[in-house]
């Protein structure tokens, strides 16, 4: 099967992953952007519906996003969050002590494993989102 256009795109989205989050309430918007060298973008947009903490919810939009790179078999350079938390707890600079954000370090963990021979290894840096 030859691919079109779009997935060709498509596969061209390996160099940036930006995640952001809001919450109010019980519910909370994620928004997840992937950005190719080539200037092509896929937006993302994810509610959540179910009481979380604000960490557990920056979690879960950098799950979401991992696992769309992962769905759609690209490469994952750099991953940009707002969160300075999630940044530095992904990259092994800050101790995770909470038992439910190390749930979500070992997911993130497992898609980057499984990943590792075709993904560089992701590089997560905190980045204030417009």
């Amino acid at each position: 099967m030859i691919p079109t256009k779009d997935e060709k795109r498509l596969e061209e989205l390996h160099q940036t992953l930006f995640v952001d989050r809001s919450s109010y309430g019980t519910h909370c918007r994620t928004g997840i952007l992937l950005e190719s060298p080539h200037g092509f973008v896929l937006e993302k947009a994810l509610t959540i519906e179910f009481p979380l903490t604000n960490n557990q919810t920056k979690y879960e939009v950098c799950l979401a996003g991992m696992e769309i790179m992962d769905d759609m078999e690209v490469q994952v350079l750099k991953v940009f969050s707002n969160s300075k938390l999630v940044v530095n707890q992904l990259n092994g600079e800050y101790l995770v002590k909470e038992p439910i954000l190390k749930k979500y370090v070992h997911k993130i963990g497992v898609i980057k494993e499984k990943n590792s021979k075709s993904w560089s290894s992701p590089t997560f840096q905190e980045k204030r989102m417009q």
